[in-house]
């Protein structure tokens, strides 16, 4: 189905920016298969602006995630969802807020007759486009969103990728040389608490004394983590907070490797294709919504804290061995080739 010129098509998100990130993917498919529709997507505070600045993605509405009974906010969202009407309504989220937004878009009740009528793609049952296999719950989100679609009739996703962004931002500002040797550091919290500030500080120690740069990034500040950091490693650089998506890319394609606690921002720099190391806790599970390659390793434990510097730091030697093997860091993409591309700090 090609959508005509005033189709409007309606995509909601999860609404971390690592479920964004591997939804992408879909999200490529479903712009070239209503490409002459224009397409909404609802986001959450966290990932709006990364949603919005894809090329996949025409308009953006931002669910603040308000529970039912908080009636005011509700109807807000009810006003904006229901300022168009939708050819399809593709749900790629993980369903947490399905029926409520179904149910804010069209309404109360929603008999079974109704429900078999709305040209609804997802989890919800008993909708025109329901997704009905059987192993829908196991299956990891690359995988369910690529089946979902295929049983929409929307051909199967690639796998996600940013080389978009390269096209996106011409240049940006870092507080260190890019041209130096450099490693992430992941300070967003995993699912159940976060990395340690000792072990961080730790790590950002061991990866100064072996001639990179600890590079502390994040979603969110950390101003007492980065303090902890400094004192361990003087070479340290804090950029948490400070840089926006587009750019934690470019720094994904420029470091030499990524370590951190499962969350949005090491999804976003492996997927990137970063060499990485990611932390999990008992609240991960990469088999469902974990970035994907053999550029990745995992260290699982039941807590952050149970993660240990030496197994961190074996991890980390091989891959920056690899690196020095392949003579290469990041893989980034020019979206110039034969001319010069701008890094400022570099």
């Amino acid at each position: 189905m090609t959508g005509a010129a005033a189709d409007y098509v309606l995509v909601i998100l999860s609404s971390g920016v690592g479920a964004a990130v591997l939804s992408l993917g879909a999200l490529a498919v479903l712009r070239r298969h209503h490409a002459g529709a224009r397409i909404v997507a609802v986001a959450g505070p966290d990932n709006a602006a990364f949603v919005g600045a894809t090329p996949f993605v025409d308009e953006v509405i931002v669910d603040g995630g308000a529970p039912w009974w908080k009636l005011p906010d509700i109807l807000r969202l009810r006003r904006v969802l229901t300022a168009h009407a939708y050819a399809r309504v593709y749900d790629l989220s993980d369903g947490a807020r399905s029926e409520l937004l179904m149910r804010a878009l069209y309404g109360w009740p929603l008999g079974a007759n109704r429900r078999a009528r709305l040209p609804w793609s997802g989890g919800a049952a008993g909708t025109a486009l329901s997704h009905t296999h059987p192993n829908r719950a196991a299956m990891h989100l690359i995988d369910r969103l690529a089946d979902q679609l295929k049983s929409a009739g929307v051909v199967e996703p690639a796998p996600p990728e940013l080389a978009w962004v390269a096209r996106q931002v011409q240049s940006f500002t870092t507080p260190f040389r890019m041209s130096a040797p450099y490693v992430l550091l992941g300070a967003d919290p995993g699912p159940r608490g976060a990395w340690p500030a000792a072990t961080v500080a730790a790590t950002a120690e061991w990866v100064a004394a072996n001639g990179l740069i600890p590079v502390l990034a994040g979603l969110h500040p950390q101003p007492r983590l980065a303090e902890t950091v400094r004192e361990a490693a003087p070479s340290a650089v804090d950029i948490t907070g400070q840089a926006p998506v587009g750019d934690l890319v470019f720094l994904a394609w420029g470091a030499d490797m990524a370590i951190g606690p499962d969350s949005g921002l090491m999804t976003l720099v492996a997927t990137a294709g970063c060499r990485s190391v990611i932390l999990c806790d008992a609240g991960s599970d990469p088999a469902l919504h974990g970035p994907r390659g053999t550029h990745i390793a995992f260290v699982r434990r039941n807590a952050l804290a149970d993660v240990r510097l030496g197994e961190v730091v074996a991890l980390v030697g091989a891959r920056l061995r690899a690196n020095a093997a392949t003579g290469a860091a990041g893989a980034m993409p020019d979206p110039h080739p034969g001319g010069e591309r701008a890094r400022s700090g570099a």
